[in-house]
């Protein structure tokens, strides 16, 4: 199963967080704008403003090891439940995504992010919210962009520029039921191309999960297709942030 999240916007309550530099870099979609923290055991407080429905939370792009630790708890008093800095495949150092999946979606307006690590980390994005499941079909899979650029030189090597390489994912919702639909229509209403989502690939399998993660937004709008037997299919994509 696929997850998508249409993230809540919320503000980080410095006054009941650790100290740290930065805290407002977590309510930005740059991964580049970073919260840094002050020391390896930090608590970061997210204010949704509301009480509001969440079941995935992801500290993105984050310097911790995979040994490291993160947890998550819903409301200022409720039980931790644990998280995991995702598994990679590439070489080190990699910026990991802390992962959290509660067992069931919480209504809450303030969400604690409590990582202990083995020394201070820092990170990029924090995501919130509900998530949207459906079975899916692969379709293309993982594209990836470099925006540097390579030429032939006339003595047969290479010249040109280093860039970033980023991934995606792309795939197809199939068997939509109207209210997923509807969901989904209404996410893409309100994102548009420029506004950012998350996607979790069978978040359950372990390895590899760190790129299993996605962060950043639709390539395109793409249009639902009704099936036979009364539900919708609609095909998807993602591009990452590098």
């Amino acid at each position: 199963m696929l997850s998508i999240v249409h993230p809540i916007a919320f503000t980080v309550d410095q006054a009941r967080s650790s100290a740290g530099t930065g805290h407002a870099n977590l309510a930005t979609p740059s991964p580049r704008e970073a919260f840094a923290a002050a020391a390896a055991q930090t608590t970061i407080v997210l204010d949704l403003g509301t009480a509001q429905a969440i079941d995935r939370v992801v500290l993105g792009f984050t310097t911790a090891s995979a040994g490291d630790g993160f947890s998550v708890v819903p409301g200022l008093d409720g039980a931790a439940v644990a998280g995991v800095f995702a598994h990679s495949y590439r070489r080190a150092p990699v910026l990991r995504h802390g992962l959290c999946v509660l067992p069931a979606p919480v209504v809450t307006r303030y969400v604690q992010l409590r990582v202990n690590a083995a020394a201070p980390i820092s990170a990029g994005v924090a995501v919130v919210g509900q998530a949207m499941r459906s079975a899916y079909e692969y379709g293309s899979g993982r594209p990836l962009v470099d925006t540097g650029r390579s030429d032939r030189l006339w003595s047969g090597g290479f010249g040109g520029e280093g860039g970033a390489v980023a991934g995606g994912y792309a795939w197809t919702m199939v068997d939509l039921s109207d209210e997923l639909r509807d969901r989904l229509y209404a996410m893409q209403l309100d994102l548009g191309t420029t506004g950012d989502f998350l996607v979790i690939e069978d978040e359950a399998a372990t390895d590899g999960l760190n790129e299993r993660i996605h962060w950043g937004r639709l390539p395109k709008l793409e249009t639902f297709e009704r099936q036979a037997d009364g539900t919708s299919k609609l095909p998807m994509a993602i591009g990452d942030w590098a």
